[in-house]
């Protein structure tokens, strides 16, 4: 059997098609015995130059359970949602290591943006086949994370607009907390505010600490009149900023 050097050799030696054959000479045992060795050798290339040459994703990996196990150099988030849809497309519903395979492996707010599509993709597959469970609360934090990392504010607040059609579970004030302050860092006031307007949809109580942020962010853009008025608003409602908070 040809090894993986003499095939690389192919390969920039700009032969494709002698490539291509001896990838998929290569590819052959996996669909059956899946050798540990050769899946290693075979994740060494990059994921473009396998979608080139097989004109498909990295490795056909959607057809092997292990695939979310490759290295993340080597299928990126755009890779990882066409491995899931096509497994979603070939057997059905999906376990949620693979949707996590997809959260990820976010980089940019475009693929955030997959990210929230992946989940929405695999939920509506499950309400298909009558499974309407909450994802586990990791799903939610790790979009959340990744989303807040790359920027992507719009599809923070997407999230928790959707949160019950989405299934990303019990939104805790713990998490809007920390959704929150990340947004107020980032100087995302609007957003900040969009995510604090979901709270009494998704069943959680805003605290001194609700207040806190809020305040904070509204004086750090210069709106001391949204301050004033949301501070009022909570004081209405028996929630004042506790004294380590007041600012």
């Amino acid at each position: 059997m040809m090894r993986l050097p003499h095939l690389c050799k192919l390969w920039c030696n700009s032969q494709p098609s002698e490539a291509a054959s001896a990838l998929r000479a290569l590819l052959a045992p996996l669909t059956s015995a899946q050798s540990p060795l050769q899946a290693r050798q075979l994740s060494s290339l990059s994921a473009s130059s396998l979608e080139t040459l097989l004109g498909e994703e990295p490795l056909g990996a959607w057809r092997h359970d292990q695939w979310h196990q490759l290295p993340q150099n080597d299928i990126g988030a755009v890779g990882a949602y066409k491995i899931l849809k096509r497994r979603l497309e070939e057997w059905g519903v999906q376990r949620e290591l693979h949707l996590l395979a997809v959260l990820r492996r976010i980089k940019t707010p475009e693929q955030a943006a997959l990210g929230l599509e992946a989940i929405a993709l695999l939920r509506r597959h499950r309400a298909n086949h009558q499974q309407h469970a909450p994802f586990n609360h990791y799903v939610g934090h790790c979009l959340m994370v990744r989303a807040l990392e790359t920027g992507a504010y719009d599809v923070v607040v997407e999230a928790h607009q959707r949160c019950h059609e989405l299934g990303l579970g019990h939104m805790s004030g713990l998490r809007y907390s920390y959704v929150m302050s990340g947004l107020a860092k980032a100087e995302q006031l609007d957003a900040l505010l969009k995510v604090y307007e979901t709270m009494p949809r998704n069943g959680v109580r805003p605290s001194a600490e609700t207040l806190y942020l809020i305040v904070k962010a509204c004086k750090a853009a210069g709106r001391n009149d949204l301050a004033q008025a949301y501070a009022k608003e909570f004081e209405a409602n028996g929630v004042r900023a506790s004294e380590g908070n007041e600012h």
